[in-house]
């Protein structure tokens, strides 16, 4: 296995932001199944599409981590070779 060349304080420093997007996505799709099996269809419309506006923000907060990792770290990560498979 290969060691990242990142710190183990970068990994720390992403870990409260994952940790608290999964929390408040579980307290939300809570909600949202809770809201639905009540027959609450105007509150499950709302709850929806206030998901739909959060998945949004971490989808775009997901792709700018991603960035920085390929930008600022990959080059860093040793050359690995690969095999072709055909």
């Amino acid at each position: 296995m290969i060691s990242p060349p990142w710190s183990v304080s970068v990994t720390s420093s992403l870990s409260p932001t994952r940790s608290a997007c999964r929390a408040f996505w579980r307290i939300v799709s809570s909600i949202d199944q809770k809201e639905e099996s009540r027959g609450n269809d105007e509150r499950v419309k709302t709850i929806r599409d206030y998901k739909a506006k959060v998945e949004s923000e971490l989808a775009g907060i997901c792709d700018g981590i991603l960035k920085l990792l390929d930008s600022a770290l990959t080059p860093l990560l040793p050359r690995i070779p690969t095999f072709s498979t055909s």
